[in-house]
């Protein structure tokens, strides 16, 4: 499908022909369909969606090599312990900074701007950065100031320099401010040293980065151990939102929880039930979360308050599981947003985005592209390696994995045919040769083209997994146990046992932790299975298993089940498996109970050897000769047949009688009788009360009785006899 664009820039109309898949009215990049834009899509191709990947406490491991790692920009805050700064000191490293900052920002990102007219360097450091620099110096600022310990009240962000006014590349484009670093979500604790000279930002410390952010947005704590309290407590009573935003009911009663805004990756703490009882800001509790909410009070200090999160929002008590049903979940969580570059627009640019999704889990990544592309985690270098080669290595990553290149970050979806496919918050790319400004949070295949026209999988420099730690756990130090309980008995068919696999205590799980494979399991005796190590683990253990040898699966096949007296011993030709697969002569030795000779039932039984034990059975019979007809002679409604006499004698018995049958077809399946004649010298037998002018069918055998049971001899030929 065809779409056309049309934009008015610089008095110019251009117009732009994009190839896409449309849905009604959603369209989509190309090779992208409308499944696609669903998780469960995803979450289809893999086998285990809802096994934990990664467990709280192996959270918290990578967590702390990221905080320990060079270049990652995440820190500990609750390690911070100075309660004063030099304000006079401060103030002069702020300005340095900004000076520094206006440079990079006029320079590297193209901000030269104001009021819609382009300056130069100079120009703008003086009109457009100075006024910028000069409101980084706090006039009151003192030798000795105590550290401002708090707490985001409003999710805001962050900005390079002390004001509101906007730092564009493009005066055209209002939704692109340079000015901005990073979102700061509600809760999030600040390390305030510094205040501009209009009084309107601090200069504040996040974990993972700092700037200027507004004062209205931020509470001060009364020191640093109510400040610690407000964010520093257990995870398991934080009450996680996991969707793009959500915003508390309304209340005229409670105006201060009113109607906030709530992004994905705010955490709030979750009241006691000791600390509240009753109505809750003119309202009783049922199916809602109580939490504490902080606000900030008139005078600009901390407090918290209670307010209440309906249960039908998105939102997990504690961190959600690390599953690839609820990674998939929280990453299409976003997906259609508007692009946001440092948080702007109440949405995230690419790098945010990732960061975002991956503190729902308790994770805790740097801020930027660099900082997540250094971070101690399992990581893949893609420099230099081929297309070809790096697919190969991205085929093998798991839903979630984050892919950058220089300036972006993106999460791996999964593979479709020849296709890789991300998700990520988009400024611009390529359609069909065009440079598109894309602004918004989609999804794309790797061949797509940047702008400066190379392909998205060549410009991959490396590839992580976020949650798993940088150097893989070794998991030849495990305890595996085979069920000792469990048997197995060779039947031709492969065994494969499920260790158990334990390591301090953890079990872990297959396809998450380690992979099975199997040696020698299908026939009798020792068997390998191999547990190899894969995700967060390395290496691997080696187990034993036994595989009985056992005749109690055995089969026998006879050649033929019956055969004819003849005055001789006979046996069969026999055929031993055990499942599908034959025996040679030489697994077993052949036994039978009989003398092979005289009408009556024989057994065979063959007792297996070697690597096998155990035994197969089975039985054929020796039935008398039979004998033939003679002559046929018609009577009214009747006939006589006659037949041979059975001469030979059968050991020390003779055939006990005959039996006869006829029919009006050829097959005996119409107007079938029999008749039993029980003398052995008894020659003939006529047939009476039979259809007239009727042509019959009939045959005769012989037959012995054997300890009460009666042996028959084949069928003679059939001859045939019509009635008068």
């Amino acid at each position: 499908m065809i779409k056309r664009f049309t934009r008015v820039i610089g008095g110019i109309l251009l117009s732009v022909m994009l190839s896409c898949q449309v849905s009604a009215d959603t369209m989509y990049l190309p090779d992208v369909t409308p499944a696609m834009s669903k998780p469960e899509y995803w979450v289809a191709k893999d086998k285990n969606p809802d096994l934990t990947l990664v467990e709280k406490d192996e959270i918290k491991k990578v967590n702390q090599d990221i905080i320990q790692g060079k270049g990652t920009g995440v820190w500990d805050m609750s390690t911070w312990s100075q309660d004063t700064f030099n304000g006079i000191d401060r103030a002069q490293q702020l300005k340095k900074a900004a000076m520094e900052d206006a440079d990079y920002t006029y320079n590297s990102l193209g901000a030269r701007y104001k009021d819609g007219v382009k300056l130069d360097y100079d120009t703008a450091m003086k009109e457009l950065y100075g006024p910028m620099i000069e409101n980084c110096v706090d006039p009151d600022a003192q030798e000795s100031m105590p550290v401002g310990y708090a707490i985001c009240t409003n999710r805001t962000v962050l900005r390079s320099f002390p004001t509101d006014q906007p730092l564009p590349d493009d005066p055209s484009d209002p939704d692109f401010d340079t000015l901005y670093l990073s979102a700061v979500t509600l809760g999030e604790p600040l390390i305030a040293r510094g205040k501009s000279a209009d009084g309107n930002y601090y200069h504040v410390n996040t974990s993972y980065l700092s700037g200027w952010i507004p004062t209205e947005d931020i509470a001060f704590c009364t020191d640093r151990a109510e400040w610690l309290s407000a964010w520093n407590y257990d995870s398991d009573k934080a009450l996680v939102v996991y969707d793009d935003k959500i915003t508390t009911e309304e209340s005229n009663y409670a105006p201060e929880t009113s109607r906030r805004k709530l992004f994905m990756s705010t955490r709030l703490q979750i009241a006691d039930r000791s600390a509240w009882e009753g109505r809750i800001n003119n309202r009783y509790a049922y199916n809602n979360y109580v939490v504490w909410m902080p606000v900030r009070k008139e005078d600009g200090s901390f407090e918290n308050k209670l307010a209440l999160i309906s249960e039908h929002c998105k939102v997990s008590e504690g961190f959600l599981p690390l599953t690839t049903r609820n990674l998939a979940k929280v990453i299409f969580n976003q997906l259609g947003n508007a692009y946001g570059w440092g948080g702007m627009l109440s949405s995230q640019d690419c790098s945010g985005y990732v960061r975002d999704v991956y503190r729902c889990f308790g994770l805790e990544l740097g801020r930027n592209t660099t900082n997540q592309a250094v971070q101690p985690v399992r990581k893949y270098n893609l420099e230099g390696k081929t297309d070809q080669e790096k697919t190969q290595i991205i085929k093998s990553l798991p839903l979630g994995a984050e892919l950058l290149f220089t300036g972006h970050a993106m999460m791996y979806l999964g593979c479709e045919g020849d296709k890789l496919y991300v998700i990520s918050s988009v400024s611009n790319l390529m359609v069909d040769g065009v440079k598109t400004r894309v602004r918004g949070m989609v999804i794309n295949t790797l061949d797509i083209k940047r702008a400066n026209g190379n392909s998205w999988i060549k410009s991959l420099h490396t590839a992580t997994i976020p949650y798993y730690l940088e150097k893989a756990r070794d998991i030849s130090g495990a305890t595996a146990t085979i069920d000792p309980m469990m048997s197995y008995v060779y039947d031709g068919k492969e065994k494969c046992p499920k260790p158990e696999v334990k390591l301090d205590g953890k079990v872990l799980q297959e396809g998450v932790h380690y992979t099975l494979s199997y040696e020698d399991n299908v026939e009798a005796g020792r068997g390998k299975v191999n547990i190899q190590g894969m995700g967060n683990y390395e290496g691997s253990i080696c187990l034993n298993f036994q595989i009985k040898p056992d005749g109690s699966a055995a089969s026998m096949e006879l050649e033929n089940e019956t055969l004819v007296y003849n005055g001789k011993k006979q046996t069969p030709l026999v055929t031993v498996r055990i499942g599908e697969k034959k025996l040679e002569s030489s697994d077993y030795t052949l036994e039978y109970k009989g003398d092979r000779k005289n009408v009556g039932t024989h057994t065979v039984t063959a007792r297996l050897k070697g690597r096998y034990e155990g035994t197969a059975q089975a039985s054929y019979k020796i039935v008398p000769k039979g004998t033939e007809i003679t002559r046929l002679n018609k009577g009214k409604s009747s006939f006589v047949v006659k037949w041979k006499i059975q001469k030979a004698r059968m050991s020390n018995k003779r055939i006990t009688g005959y039996q006869v049958m006829y029919a009006t077809n050829k097959k005996f399946t119409t107007g079938k009788e029999t008749a039993t004649v029980k003398k052995y010298r008894s020659l003939r037998k006529k047939v009476k009360e039979l259809r007239s002018r009727k042509k019959y069918y009939v045959r005769v055998r012989t037959f012995m009785k054997v300890d009460g049971k009666r042996y028959y001899s084949p069928w003679s030929k059939i001859r045939s006899v019509k009635t008068r």
